[in-house]
C-alpha cells in the first residue's frame, strides 16, 4: 500500500518535493525493489535535489564499494548543508580509507575543536573510533 501510494504521489504535483522522492525511494526499498531505489537515490543526490538524510545514506552504501563516490558526496554535503558535524566522522574514516593522511588530519582538527567547544564526548568519540 506504502508503494502504491508513493508511486500515486510521483505522478502528480509532489513529484517535484524532494520528500516524496525520499518516501518512494524508502518504499521501493522496503518492498524488495532496492536496485531501482539506488538508482533514484543515485539521482537524486547527483542532482543536489536529495534530502540531507538521503545524502547520508547514499554515503553508507557507497563506503565500501566505491569510497571516492562517498567521499564526494560527503564532502559537498558538509559544505552544502552548513558543516555539519555529524558528517566528520564520515569525512574522516573515508579519508582515511584513501589514504589522505593530511585531509584526516583536518577533519580530526575540525571535529575535535567542535566537540570540545561543545563538550559533545559522543561526536569526539565518534572522530577518535574514524581515526583509529
Amino acid at each position: 500500500a506504502a508503494l502504491a501510494s508513493a508511486r500515486q504521489a510521483e505522478r502528480s504535483a509532489a513529484a517535484s518535493s524532494p520528500f516524496a522522492r525520499h518516501v518512494l525511494i524508502n518504499a521501493l526499498t522496503v518492498n524488495g525493489q532496492q536496485k531501482d531505489a539506488l538508482g533514484r537515490l543515485v539521482t537524486q543526490v547527483t542532482a543536489e535535489r536529495a534530502l540531507y538524510s538521503d545524502n547520508l545514506l547514499l554515503i553508507n552504501v557507497l563506503r565500501d564499494a566505491e569510497p571516492q563516490k562517498a567521499l564526494e558526496i560527503a564532502q559537498r554535503s558538509y559544505d552544502n548543508y552548513g558543516e555539519p558535524a555529524e558528517l566528520l566522522p564520515d569525512l574522516i574514516a573515508l579519508n582515511k580509507q584513501l589514504n589522505r593522511s593530511i585531509l584526516v588530519m583536518k577533519f580530526y582538527g575540525i571535529c575535535a575543536g567542535k566537540a570540545l567547544a561543545a563538550t559533545d564526548n559522543a561526536l569526539l568519540e565518534s572522530c577518535n573510533k574514524a581515526k583509529g
